[in-house]
């Protein structure tokens, strides 16, 4: 076998071509070296999410498996997708082997996790307790840890008074010349907004430094200073002079210059900004003043153009000057405030992460990637014997020879720090690849991640730095029709001259853009831009939403197995629309997937309103709205009214806490109102949310509101619904369909975006100054600040081309972009869908009449022009429609028939019911706690088979007690718990043997094909009883659950429904795997914290 050198490669996959299989290929190609012999733990690869990391995963052990198959058309078909084809069967078989004999050293995660890995290996180095607990830089955990610091900032008996008179002294700083009113709403939005950017950059001479950012000369703005009225008073007397021979148009134009010259005499340090200034005559004499361009002073107005006396311009010229210099002279001082606030924030922050131990994502990789302020920590290394190096291959009891970085374009400057100076040593070590290796892979199209710091530039960057890496494109989609593929070509293979040249420039770079190709050549497809009917009244989103409904109408892609995603800006978008159309869309599923707030329904709207009254009892909106709901006869049921109600329900909250109250009262609710689905869902995420604010031990109903406001929750997809979305969120997916209803969001300018709020010069990771932006009439009309102003267009610009890009390659088979026509403006307004629009029409807004009906209903359709097409779907997805089982009779001839065979979708009964919470919830010590509580009480009813007299529950408990790696809390309650359960005759009675024929079944992992999906479980427990020869006769299934409930009907009832789904699916699925009627099947939950049994009906 030939020496395999693998290379340092760096690949660019475009969407849908195949990177993850790619990377796949080379992990098992460095398993196939000889020589080198490879094993599992000395490879890592590492990607962005657990999801991504779990795909890398199966798809390596998956080709393995494949290519070690002894079905032998299933091997060659492996072999020659891997391309190895000098590997035999035996080379996988024993590839497979390793690969799994290794499981416990393969190094396949996320860069979080990795880092998190580091950390713990070295936390005396980095100075950070052993047993330090992460969070989410986002989540709850980390905002109650912000507000922690900003406490111990602000009170008295924590901090020195010196410090906060500073603390408070730099607020005053940054908020200089600004009108602000909500000082704890502005101080939270400093922090979250600026304290990375001060962590990257935490030199006190880059921030708001006049001498860097202006190097050395200053800005070149002159302040008036005592002269201010006298240039006033010579501009307004030859106004004044000029009134007496204007017409009618003149006198508007010389009335708003009088406004602007009284606001620009009167503008000092503490003036705030005049409305007068963005008029049109303010605006355009401060652009033609700053812009200097001509020594006249000629301002358009209307049709004419009026020319403004020598004296009085000179006057004029000397206020905006004046104007700039103020506004310069603010943000300058805000910024040096800003930074103050940062730098108080900062110490306290990490004097109180380090003592308490509770650290973000962000946090670690700061550490890592600096260490401390002045950027000397120690960083990971392959190299040993240095002190400033923390040496990985010893304290990780690894040997990381080989690195895999998947969507490399999304890694952010900190990041690449950490692992810079590894792979730099890899690199230099092994010039050639071989002994070591470097591999990357990512897309530059897709980088939608500048907001959280992904750098794209970096992929560029780094190729440009090593020059033995190698690049290789894939630009052939594994995923598109040829009819996608064609738009998405017709889009973006050349760019329109009047986006930025710079944003042009670097897409036609050849590890950015390449003409795409599909592998799909005879997967049918569409693709078009659709609008409503041309009208003032059809310029709306509202418009859109209509147009989407009844292009959902017209397809009806459920009843055909269609998959669609719908992807649009921004969560309240998806809101929304979600909410259009389940109102004009009926018998059809829709699951909003983005994040939303529990209380965006009338339950929680009617509960939190009965909270507001116990907090303040003389809330007339609170008291009205409770009037009106269900609430008010069960008020007067309790002789509760106006007088003694906060006094009732304070006492009531104080002694159960919040979740006791929700339920109580949605219990009281359920009893006058029946609850449907949707709103026992509403109720059980309302008391989940109230379960975890009492875990924190406050009892403050003001406290409580505002949590509940902030709780965030999202709906879980389903494979028999319409998926709403946004694009960030469908990166990494694909659909059969695809509809883009929100191109045209005001804020999507491809050509001028919206201002920055902090002007940065040089890399994000190390500016070389920063500013708060003042004005954006200031800014572009500034020599140096219009440089970065730019940059920063060009940069919008070059994300709105990827994220456009994104949305546009979710399709498999079909796209349908959805605008509205807006009057014809100038091209400073262009957004992508203009953009889309002028690439495919040759117009930014065609216009044209209604050529197409959907769902009878008159549109337009801008392209194709061809209407050939439209009914795409028709032969291979015909709509299903209910009828009844018929006989097989004579099978069909399908030798000529194409196969249609699809990719299973995937799905665990287990996930059927979830409950939603923030991510960071799952770092939480409570939330971990529940889950290690429920898998430790599985595991001790999993070791009875029968229960009987002989049934000794304290011997259980010691022999799992001896092997379990809970916490001593843990096992402690687990314990009470499983001793309770087996106190009780119903729960003994269902965990004896029946019948002497009867067997059981514990844990019963299993995989079927249900329905079309993949469905993969496992039984808590199963009862069979068989007959005589063997056959199952009936079956009983047993679910343990130890979810916290009362032991009430009300309760029961619920949790039975909140279940039912999975249950019904465990019931298909043991019906199938035995054989045996599913009305012979009974189903039941074994309750293990009210130590019950219920029987689903």
């Amino acid at each position: 076998m030939s020496r395999n050198k693998p290379g340092h490669l760096a690949i660019s996959a475009s969407a849908g071509s195949g990177k993850t299989t790619r990377l796949a290929q080379r992990y098992i190609s460095l398993l196939a070296d000889p020589e080198k012999q490879v094993t599992p733990g000395r490879i890592c690869a590492m990607t962005f999410t657990r999801k991504a990391a779990g795909e890398i995963f199966d798809r390596i052990a998956d080709n393995l498996r494949r290519a070690a198959s002894s079905d032998k058309s299933i091997a060659e078909e492996a072999l020659k997708k891997l391309n190895m084809p000098h590997l035999a069967r035996k080379d996988f078989l024993k590839m497979l082997r390793l690969f799994l004999d290794n499981l416990h050293r393969v190094n396949i995660g996320t860069m979080d996790s990795f880092i998190v890995s580091v950390a713990k290996a070295f936390p005396l180095e980095l100075g950070i307790p052993m047993d330090f607990q992460v969070a989410d830089a986002d989540g709850t955990a980390a905002n109650e840890n912000r507000k922690t610091v900003l406490a111990a900032l602000l009170v008295p008996s924590v901090m020195k008074n010196s410090v906060q008179k500073s603390f408070l002294e730099a607020f005053k700083l940054a908020t200089f010349g600004q009108e602000e009113k909500n000082f704890s709403d502005l101080l939270d939005r400093f922090i979250t907004s600026y304290h990375t950017k001060y962590r990257l950059c935490p030199d006190p001479d880059r921030w708001g430094n006049e001498e860097t950012i202006w190097a050395g000369k200053g800005y070149p703005w002159k302040f008036a200073g005592d002269k201010l009225n006298t240039y006033g008073d010579t501009a307004l007397r030859w106004i004044d002079s000029r009134k007496s021979m204007a017409d009618k148009d003149y006198l508007k134009f010389l009335s708003q210059l009088e406004d602007t010259v009284n606001a620009l005499s009167n503008y000092g340090p503490t003036t705030p900004w005049n409305e007068s200034f963005d008029g049109t005559v303010g605006k355009r004499v401060i652009e033609q003043i700053l812009n200097g361009e001509s020594k006249t002073l000629l301002i358009k107005y209307g049709k004419k153009e009026h020319e403004i006396d020598h004296d009085a311009a000179k006057a004029i010229n000397r206020l905006v000057h004046n104007l700039a210099a103020v506004e310069i002279n603010h943000v300058l001082k805000r910024t040096r405030g800003i930074y103050e606030l940062l730098s108080h924030y900062d110490t306290a922050y990490e004097e109180i992460t380090r003592q308490t131990g509770r650290f973000s994502f962000s946090d670690l990789q700061y550490l890592l990637a600096f260490g401390d302020k002045a950027g000397k920590g120690p960083h990971i290394s392959r190299n040993s014997g240095s002190s400033e190096k923390l040496y990985i291959d010893y304290r990780m009891d690894s040997r990381l020879d080989h690195w895999l970085l998947d969507e490399f374009q999304d890694t952010s400057d900190m990041q690449w720090r950490i692992f810079e100076n590894l792979i730099t040593e890899i690199i230099q070590g092994s010039p050639e690849g071989y002994e070591r290796s470097f591999f990357y892979v990512g897309d530059i199209k897709q980088a939608i991640y500048r907001w959280r710091g992904g750098d794209q530039k970096l992929f560029s960057e780094v190729l440009e730095k090593n020059k033995t890496i190698r690049l290789e494109t894939m630009a052939k989609t594994y995923r598109c029709s040829p009819q996608v593929i064609d738009v998405v070509n017709k889009v973006f293979s050349e760019l329109p001259g009047v986006l930025p040249g710079k944003t042009i420039r670097e897409w036609k770079k050849k590890e950015v853009w390449e003409e795409h190709e599909t592998h799909k050549t005879t997967q049918p497809g569409y693709a078009t831009v659709l609008e409503p009917r041309q009208t003032k009244e059809n310029n709306s989103i509202e418009a859109r939403f209509d147009l989407v409904a009844d292009l959902l109408n017209e397809i009806q892609p459920l009843q055909r197995g269609l998959g669609v995603g719908i992807l649009v800006r921004t969560n309240d978008t998806g809101s929304e629309l979600v909410t259009t159309l389940r109102n004009k869309c009926p018998g059809m599923n829709f699951v909003h997937e983005g994040k939303s707030s529990i209380v965006n329904n009338e339950l929680a709207q009617a509960l939190l309103s009965l909270l507001k009254l116990a907090a303040h009892p003389g809330d007339e909106f609170a008291w009205k709205h409770v009037q009106m709901t269900p609430l008010a006869q069960i008020l007067c049921a309790k002789e509760i009214n106006r007088s003694n109600i906060s006094t009732l329900l304070l006492q009531e909250i104080e002694n159960g806490g919040f979740q006791a109250f929700v339920d109580n009262w949605g219990n009281l609710l359920f009893q006058v109102h029946k609850l449907d689905e949707y709103g026992q869902e509403c109720l059980s995420r309302l008391e989940h949310a109230a379960a975890e604010y009492d875990a924190t031990g406050q009892r403050n109903c003001n406290g409580f509101l505002t949590f509940m406001n902030e709780y965030e929750i999202h709906e879980l997809a389903s494979h028999s619904s319409v998926r709403i979305m946004t694009i960030h969120q469908a990166k990494g997916l694909e659909f059969d369909i695809v509809i883009l209803p929100e191109l045209q969001d005001g804020k999507m300018n491809m050509v001028k975006a919206e201002s920055p709020d902090l002007l940065c010069a040089g890399k994000p990771s190390a500016p070389d100054w920063i500013l708060k932006a003042p004005k954006r009439i200031i800014m572009e009309n500034d020599p140096v600040l219009s440089k970065q102003l730019e940059e920063s267009n060009e940069d919008s610009c070059f994300d709105l081309l990827c994220l456009t890009y994104v949305a546009m390659t979710r399709a498999r088979h079909a796209l349908y972009i959805v605008t509205t026509h807006q009057n014809p403006e100038s091209a400073v307004t262009f957004r992508p869908s203009r953009f889309i629009k002028q690439q495919l029409t040759g117009e930014m807004e065609p216009e044209s009449e209604p050529n197409i009906e959907i769902s009878g209903k008159p549109y337009i359709r801008l392209y194709p022009a061809s209407p050939d097409g439209a009914k795409w779907y028709e032969p291979d997805w015909p709509a299903r429609k209910e009828t009844k089982t018929k006989d097989a009779g004579k099978p069909r001839n399908m030798d000529k028939k194409q196969s249609t065979r699809t990719i299973l979708k995937r799905s665990e009964p287990s996930k059927q019911e979830s409950f939603v919470i923030n991510a960071a919830d799952l770092f939480e010590s409570e939330n971990r706690d529940v889950l290690d509580f429920g898998s430790a009480i599985h595991e001790l009813l999993e070791k009875i088979e029968w229960c009987d007299e002989e049934t000794d529950a304290e011997r259980i408990i010691m022999e799992w007690t001896s092997g379990t790696t809970c916490g001593a809390e843990i096992v402690r309650d687990v314990s009470t718990q499983f001793r309770d359960a087996l106190k009780s005759s119903e729960i003994r009675q269902a965990l004896s043997r029946p019948t002497a024929n009867a067997e059981v079944r514990r844990e019963w992992k299993f995989d079927i094909i249900l329905n079309g999906e993949w469905v993969s479980g496992a039984f808590d427990r199963v009862l069979i009883v068989r007959d005589k020869s063997g056959k199952p006769q009936e079956a009983t299934i047993i679910d343990y659950k130890s979810n916290r409930i009362e032991p009430t009907e009300f309760h029961i009832k619920r949790i039975t429904e909140t279940y039912r789904k999975q249950m019904d699916m465990y019931r298909q699925a043991l019906s199938m795997i035995l054989n045996l009627p599913q009305d012979k099947i009974t189903l039941k939950l074994l309750l293990t914290r009210i130590q019950k049994m219920v029987e689903l009906e």
